[in-house]
């Protein structure tokens, strides 16, 4: 059964009925206390959800414009490096 909740006393029903269910929460309710309901939170969280699964379901929108900068530094990092050379005990 799906519920919505709409306000602060949708959601005190829900956890009154969720307890009902299983005695178990009753501690952890009373411990936790009763969270907030502010759709504020979910609109403030909404696009950082949403570019988390672009960045996921297409990540060269972010990494294709960085190839040539990480192509130069590779190629720095290359043309510059030291190579130790172990000649062992001689």
């Amino acid at each position: 059964m799906t519920q919505f909740l709409h306000s602060q006393s949708d959601l005190a029903d829900a956890l009154t009925r969720l307890i009902a269910t299983d005695a178990r929460l009753a501690p952890v309710l009373d411990k936790a206390g009763q969270p907030d309901l502010r759709r504020g939170e979910a609109a403030l969280l909404l696009p950082l959800v949403i570019l988390m699964f672009v960045v996921g379901l297409v990540p060269n929108l972010i990494l294709q414009p960085s190839d040539a900068a990480v192509e130069a530094t590779l190629v720095h990092a290359d043309e510059n490096r030291i190579v130790l050379v172990d000649r062992g005990s001689d």
